[in-house]
Formats: C-alpha cells, sequence, structure tokens
C-alpha cells in the first residue's frame, strides 16, 4: 500500500509567484494543493539573491499583487529587502487559510509522462518517489 499523497494542484516554489498561485486556488475554493519549496524558507529569488544592489527590474508599485497592493514602497524600484518583506513572502501563513500547505527543505525531480488520460508526474521528495496524476 503506498503512503503518496495525491493532489489536484502542485505548486512548485514558494516565492512570489509560487505564493500568489497558492492564495488564487484559496480565493477559487481550491483546497486540495501543496506548495513545494526547495529551501527551509519562503521568498524565492528574493531570498535567494542577496548581492549588493539587487532590486526589482519594474516598478514597484507593479510588483504587488492585485489583490493586496501596497502604496507604500519606499523606492520607485524595490531593493531586495523591502521585497522580501512584502507581507505575503515574510509570513504567508498569516495571509492564508489554513489549508494552505507549504512544504520546505525538498530535493525535486520532475518528469512528465504523457498518458492516454492524464499527465503522470513523479517527483522525488527527500529520496522517495512518489507520483501523482
Amino acid at each position: 500500500m503506498s503512503d503518496a499523497k495525491h493532489y489536484q494542484v502542485i505548486v512548485l516554489g514558494a516565492g512570489v509567484a509560487g505564493i500568489g498561485a497558492a492564495m488564487r486556488l484559496e480565493k477559487e475554493n481550491i483546497k486540495d494543493y501543496i506548495v513545494l519549496e526547495k529551501s527551509d524558507a519562503v521568498g524565492g529569488v528574493w531570498r535567494e539573491n542577496t548581492y549588493p544592489g539587487c532590486a526589482c527590474d519594474v516598478p514597484s508599485l507593479f510588483y504587488s499583487y492585485s489583490f493586496m497592493p501596497n502604496p507604500n514602497w519606499k523606492r520607485f524600484y524595490g531593493k531586495q529587502p523591502e521585497v522580501r518583506s512584502m507581507p505575503s513572502i515574510a509570513s504567508p501563513r498569516k495571509h492564508h487559510h489554513p489549508h494552505q500547505i507549504i512544504s520546505f527543505s525538498l530535493s525535486i525531480f520532475l518528469s512528465l509522462i504523457v498518458g492516454p488520460l492524464c499527465f503522470f508526474v513523479f517527483l522525488l521528495f527527500r529520496d522517495r518517489l512518489k507520483k501523482t496524476c
């Protein structure tokens, strides 16, 4: 008997796009999903890139979720620490319903196989193979 969990949606990465996708799933009342993150924290590229001068390359006002605008940016092009401290990135659970799941520190190998009825996705989590369809 397999202990693999099947999800309707798998979101890869807990950066700005992944957290936004999870928030949209919640808004659409889709509760059967998981967010998989390779690191031990949310933030995506804003967590990874900390070099001097790292900043947003679009005006900061446009680098907010439409449903959670931030009119209080300190700079026209937000710097990495300010972008990373966006409320949804800094504390995503505070801004989500409790159904939202983020699984951290995962090694993910993704392989898509087109079957007659669906796509099979094989994911390697912490050295265990799981399959979802």
